[in-house]
């Protein structure tokens, strides 16, 4: 929380891999919020328990699972897909 709070300036982003909704990472996303940070959080849990803690210009992707090892893979995927997102945008389609 304390680096969130030193090292996040408004308009930074937050990407966080959170399994399954607890206290901390609520903390975390508050400290966040507080912040005035954009929030991604990739999350495992099959309920709602985040409903109540993301804003409206957060974004949640959610994989529903029970297996913990399941929404791990499905993290690692995400991240790769991101990553190659962001630098198709910042760098463009030429390789």
């Amino acid at each position: 929380m304390r680096q969130i709070q030193t090292f996040g300036h408004p308009g930074d982003l937050l990407l966080l891999f959170e399994a399954q909704a607890s206290g901390a990472a609520a903390a975390l996303l508050q400290v966040a919020h507080n912040q005035e940070m954009s929030v991604i959080v990739l999350s495992g849990t099959q309920d709602d328990e985040w409903r109540g803690t993301l804003l409206d210009t957060d974004v949640q992707l959610r994989v529903p699972h029970s297996r913990f090892a399941r929404v791990a893979e499905a993290h690692r995927l995400l991240s790769h897909c991101l990553s190659d997102a962001i630098d198709l945008q910042l760098l463009g389609a030429g390789e």
